[in-house]
């Protein structure tokens, strides 16, 4: 059985909520106020679908144990 034994940090700088789906190993669905956020998931690679900023878009992959910001243009 899988464990939840990696991470992702998430840094929201946008001015207010995100909202994060990953899909891999898993599929997470996060909703994220602003500031870090450390998120407990599966080990492996993901692709993600994000949501922010009065409904601006992004989307692309992220690995486990990784980091990455969000931000508003």
């Amino acid at each position: 059985m899988l464990s939840l034994n990696s991470t992702i940090e998430i840094d929201n700088t946008t001015v207010g909520p995100l909202s994060l789906k990953l899909a891999g190993p898993a599929s997470f669905k996060f909703n994220l106020g602003t500031g870090v956020t450390v998120l407990n998931i599966y080990s492996g690679s993901y692709s993600y679908e994000a949501w922010g900023c009065g409904g601006a878009y992004d989307s692309g992959t992220i690995g486990s144990n990784e980091a990455h910001e969000f931000y508003c243009n």
